[in-house]
């Protein structure tokens, strides 16, 4: 698969003269996808342009700031839904498809650019910043609110990968129920309760983003509520 194009068949060299940093970032981004974080090189991301892995170095300073630009690159297509929706809607739908993002390419989660975010990243911000404080939240909470929601986020995308698998898995529900209910009553009544309660699976990965989008939006429901 060419990822400059999509199409399979044979990779062409890239003509001299014609590499630029939005057809790196773009030769990037497919090898993230295939490869994760792990395994995206200088080397890497120049053999599937087939140039000269120094040829690289002219546009970036080092694979820190490829990265930083594959970042900028992907949140910047985040879309955000039409105007006129209702902001408590507003904000979920564009959480969820910044969570969808960071899920959908293997490692995104762990790129942090410091105290200066991407434009991308800038865009995102505006807009949900926009939509909470024009619906009357303070600024402080609003900071604190969005700040709680990320890192939820990037500890679902964490996790994603090794939990995935238990979505729609009836065996690893039935084990679950098993080992809980082997559990001594008397230390752990609870946790033997909780399981005594639980008939077929609990939740898949996209329905406890939900419904923990849903708790921590509590705040902008209520005052959305109230106006």
């Amino acid at each position: 698969m060419d990822v400059t194009t999509g199409q399979s068949g044979p990779k062409r060299r890239t003509p001299r003269g014609t590499l630029s940093r939005d057809g790196i970032v773009a030769a990037a981004v497919g090898l993230l996808s295939d490869v994760g974080l792990d395994g995206l090189t200088m080397r890497s991301v120049a053999a599937a342009l087939r140039v000269n892995a120094m040829s690289l170095y002219r546009h970036f300073r080092d694979k820190d700031e490829l990265l930083l630009a594959i970042l900028d690159h992907l949140t910047a297509q985040v879309e955000f839904p039409p105007a006129g929706t209702p902001p408590v809607e507003d904000v979920k739908e564009v959480l969820r498809r910044y969570y969808r993002l960071l899920i959908s390419y293997p490692g995104l989660h762990l790129l942090d650019p410091g105290n200066v975010p991407t434009p991308g990243q800038l865009r995102i911000n505006e807009h949900l910043y926009s939509v909470l404080i024009e619906s009357g939240m303070d600024p402080r909470q609003a900071v604190s609110l969005l700040a709680a929601i990320e890192r939820f986020l990037l500890g679902c995308a964490l996790r994603y990968p090794g939990r995935v698998g238990w979505d729609h898995n009836a065996t690893y529900w039935s084990g679950v129920r098993q080992w809980i209910s082997a559990l001594p009553e008397e230390r752990y009544p609870t946790l033997r309760q909780v399981g005594s309660a639980m008939d077929g699976e609990v939740q898949t990965q996209e329905e406890i983003v939900e419904d923990g989008l849903a708790v921590l939006l509590a705040p902008l429901e209520a005052l959305v509520s109230a106006t």
